[in-house]
């Protein structure tokens, strides 16, 4: 991963919708098709933007078998440097924006979901229109915005790659 964006960044909504193209949504994400169901390097991936009061990061995880952790790695930078350098398909966004839309009233199904929310939003000064504008802060998030908005801060060269496993099978193939 590398440094992400911070609570308050006025891009948020807009990267919701790139991550949940990229690898915050489960099985129908482009790291998923392209790690998981193409080439079964592994069973679970994803990417999130963690957004904390100054800044946060930006990070994949995944898990693979140590023989196959570079063409892993190889995968995952092709697909973020893809996610800057093509155009979401209208189907991608589309689905994107009613996965996050449909289920973004989930986070506020019990009193201590709704409580966290709002000491959280006190904590961060964030505007109670997050909560209640969320449906049309992601609505208006179009193709333009997704690619503008992984340009800006997906950075697919600056990125720390930490790989945990056996190192003497490990070194080699990562050293080359």
């Amino acid at each position: 991963g590398h440094v992400g964006i911070n609570r308050t960044n006025p891009d948020r909504f807009k990267l919701d919708v790139v991550n949940k193209i990229l690898g915050g949504g489960g099985l129908y994400t482009r790291l998923a098709e392209e790690v998981r169901v193409k080439r079964g390097l592994t069973y679970g991936i994803y990417s999130y933007f963690a957004r904390r009061e100054y800044t946060g990061e930006f990070m994949v995880s995944t898990f693979t078998k140590a023989e196959s952790a570079r063409e892993t790695i190889e995968v995952c930078l092709d697909e973020l440097r893809r996610i800057r350098r093509e155009p979401v398909s209208a189907e991608e966004l589309e689905a994107a924006k009613m996965s996050l839309i449909g289920s973004h009233p989930l986070g506020y199904e019990q009193y201590e979901d709704i409580a966290q929310t709002l000491v959280h939003m006190n904590f961060y000064g964030l505007p109670m229109s997050d909560v209640t504008q969320y449906a049309d802060q992601i609505s208006a998030v179009s193709r333009t915005d997704v690619r503008e908005a992984a340009r800006k801060y997906i950075h697919p060269d600056d990125i720390v790659i930490t790989v945990v496993g056996p190192a003497d099978r490990l070194k080699a193939d990562l050293e080359t």
